[in-house]
């Protein structure tokens, strides 16, 4: 795999930056895909009556899967999505979960997805706590059936990980593997734990794409974070488009992989270079910002 600059890597065809994703290894995205409802208002949806919900969900369904569709054209091999379902809300807002998970997960268009890219499709998280919590008793008989329909595709994985906000990830991975390793009659090993939690040998995080305020807390997806490069949008993924994804490609690929125990000459242009790369960087902090007049939070 050659190396290319930025502006050359914008122009490159989607298969040929699959070949690239492909030949740096095993490629395994998580994706925090919150601000739904705000980027639908922001591009002249209306979110004014419960008559309005159909739109919103046909809109939703169809922004989410553009983005983990065109993940997979470039050679992306395993996708998590990542869903928090909380339990504080009340019985509007859960309804609102009960319609959002059934419909972006099961309908007919994700299901012509699922066949049309041969994706073996999983479902990880407390199915039963999550089910309670919206007041939807069928949904882990849906959750069941769509992983067994998809259990002999020959595509890459798609996993829906639901994220109560309940839990506390530490504790939860703790109590998980103490269950896992009482079964086995010893301390788990990373791959025991991955394939009993997500039924399947899904590799380790390459990358993990969130938005908002950068942090990740009880959406850390169990067992798979550790070495992932880690990227931050400003605003909802689904507002990304195909620039922007290419260049986090590119600085996955490319502009992190910096080698470590540099040794700098001590001329005079190296030096100067160091302070103002350095001067350039004083003060900037990724992750300063502000509360916005309509309550979220949005970066400097």
């Amino acid at each position: 795999m050659q190396p290319v600059d930025l502006a050359t890597f914008q122009s490159l065809s989607e298969t040929a930056i699959a070949k690239q994703v492909c030949e740096a290894g095993h490629s395994c995205w998580a994706l925090a895909m919150g601000g739904t409802r705000r980027a639908y208002l922001a591009q002249g949806g209306i979110l004014a009556a419960p008559s309005d919900l159909d739109g919103y969900y046909h809109w939703a369904e169809a922004a989410q899967r553009e983005v983990f569709e065109r993940l997979y054209r470039y050679g992306v091999e395993s996708i998590v999505l990542i869903g928090r379902i909380p339990a504080d809300r009340g019985a509007i807002y859960a309804a609102f979960l009960r319609e959002t998970l059934q419909r972006l997960v099961g309908n007919a268009a994700r299901r012509e997805c699922y066949q049309r890219l041969q994706l073996r499709v999983r479902v990880a998280g407390a199915f039963d706590q999550i089910a309670a919590a919206v007041d939807a008793p069928d949904l882990p008989a849906l959750f069941t059936e769509l992983v067994e329909t998809t259990a002999h595709a020959s595509g890459p994985i798609l996993t829906y990980l639901f994220r109560g906000s309940w839990h506390d990830p530490a504790t939860e991975e703790a109590q998980y593997g103490y269950q896992l390793g009482m079964q086995l009659g010893h301390a788990p090993t990373r791959a025991e734990l991955i394939q009993a939690y997500y039924a399947e040998p899904i590799p380790p995080l390459s990358v993990y794409v969130g938005s908002g305020r950068p942090r990740i807390g009880m959406l850390r997806p169990p067992f798979l974070c550790g070495n992932e490069d880690l990227y931050w949008s400003h605003g909802p993924l689904m507002r990304l488009d195909d620039h922007a994804w290419r260049r986090v490609i590119y600085d996955h690929l490319w502009a992190r992989r910096t080698t470590g125990g540099r040794n700098y000459a001590a001329d005079d242009h190296t030096l100067l270079t160091i302070r103002n790369a350095l001067s350039a960087q004083d003060g900037r902090i990724i992750g300063i910002g502000r509360n916005h007049e309509l309550g979220f939070w949005v970066a400097e």
